[in-house]
């Protein structure tokens, strides 16, 4: 009740204070519902929820495939998207299945090849955001990482996701993969062929 005596006080010395010195109940009146008005609008605009997004785990899994041919070493990349990355295959791990086993899955897949792990390289972590249905989905991605050897098969028979799959030469592989943290985890498994070779 106080303010809003003390606002229609302020309304009226608004109306005196005008050429025209004639105030009626009305005009008072008139002017204290628009204040109101907008006094409840800003307020509304201020105590706006903010926007909720949910958030996920997704758990992926892949693998560096490597091979010998005499002293070169060689790696199998894959190039998907438009325009056209270069990466290393890997996929999410479906429910119930281990990583050991979706990184093999995902090399036969995108790859064409059949492989042996040889043994875990690294596991990547970052964030991401996406649309679902029309919702912001904010994701932590969990990558697992495994250096494979090969075993059998042909890059040609990549599945339709694929643009080409490809046996590279390591130093350009290097050059060639789009990702930081793929490039990291070649170099890690680089690194660890060279150990293997020279002991």
């Amino acid at each position: 009740m106080t303010t809003r005596i003390a606002v229609l006080g302020v309304l009226c010395y608004s109306l005196m204070s005008t050429p025209d010195m004639t105030v009626t109940k009305m005009d008072v009146n008139r002017r204290y519902l628009a204040h109101t008005r907008k006094t409840n609008a800003n307020t509304a605009a201020m105590t706006k929820a903010p926007i909720r997004i949910d958030t996920q785990t997704q758990v992926s899994a892949g693998g560096a495939v490597f091979r010998e041919i005499g002293a070169t070493v060689q790696v199998a990349l894959i190039s998907v998207g438009n325009p056209p990355r270069w990466q290393l295959p890997k996929g999410l791990v479906d429910r119930g299945e281990t990583p050991e086993a979706a990184a093999l899955r995902e090399v036969r897949e995108e790859a064409g090849l059949e492989a042996a792990i040889s043994e875990k390289i690294e596991t990547v972590e970052y964030w991401y955001q996406a649309k679902v249905e029309g919702r912001r989905v904010r994701y932590h991605k969990f990558v697992h990482f495994f250096l494979m050897m090969y075993v059998a098969g042909d890059v040609t028979e990549h599945d339709h996701e694929v643009n080409e799959a490809r046996w590279v030469e390591i130093g350009a592989a290097l050059d060639l993969i789009a990702f930081k943290s793929e490039r990291g985890v070649l170099e890690k498994a680089q690194s660890r062929m060279s150990s293997r070779n020279s002991s």
